[in-house]
């Protein structure tokens, strides 16, 4: 017996989930996050919530690499820039300075004049740093304002609190631009711990893409 090809066509009535989902003024989704929260969690993996999930996620994938990842790859790139150039080479401290690494307070000189070419480079990066950092509070502020519980309730939202201070901690606490800069040595530990943040957060963002989520969960 000969085999024949059949067009097949499967059509999918997403009203059986909401009557809003296919609406063109209206599209209620907030079924998928009432049943996520839910002890019916188990019925987001029916194949109809499924296929509209799988859709959804296409329409607005490349949306959301470019506003998150890309965002935040390059805040993550001139944050961890910064802090090489200002605590690992312009203001690293010297070996006399070595027997006071307990003395958190002490001030440690910058050695501007030394590294003429490092130093336009962290003043461009430290500008940068105040207008993404800002940009920062903005959109986590509108987060708090929108969805209190939700945004408390999530670790990660205390990473990007993290983050906004930290920068504030990092910064060069005098004019960036001159020529006499001093920074104190806990800094260099505020430093460490905001690197180690901000590329944290990135790993948890890479991890809700659906590609590449499942390595992140075998990290954690």
């Amino acid at each position: 017996m000969e085999s024949q090809e059949v067009s097949t066509k499967i059509k999918i009535d997403f009203n059986n989930l909401s009557p809003n989902l296919n609406s063109e003024f209206k599209k209620d989704i907030s079924i998928f996050t009432e049943l996520l929260h839910s002890q019916f969690h188990t019925i987001l993996k029916h194949p109809l919530c499924q296929a509209y999930l799988y859709l959804k996620w296409n329409q607005i994938k490349y949306l959301h690499f470019f506003f998150v990842i890309v965002s935040h790859i390059v805040y993550s790139s001139v944050y961890t820039i910064y802090a090489l150039l200002i605590y690992g080479t312009i203001c690293q401290p010297n070996t006399d300075n070595e027997k006071y690494q307990y003395d958190f307070d002490q001030s440690i000189p910058c050695d501007i004049r030394s590294h003429p070419y490092e130093t336009p480079l962290a003043q461009i990066s430290w500008f940068l740093l105040v207008i993404f950092t800002l940009l920062y509070f903005i959109n986590e502020m509108i987060k708090i304002l929108t969805t209190t519980k939700r945004y408390f309730s999530q670790w990660d939202s205390y990473i990007d609190i993290a983050l906004i201070i930290s920068f504030p901690l990092i910064s060069i606490h005098s004019n960036p631009f001159s020529n006499d800069i001093a920074i104190a040595r806990w800094q260099f530990h505020a430093a460490a711990v905001g690197c180690f943040l901000t590329w944290l957060q990135m790993m948890f963002f890479i991890g809700k893409l659906p590609r590449f989520g499942k390595y992140v969960q075998m990290f954690r």
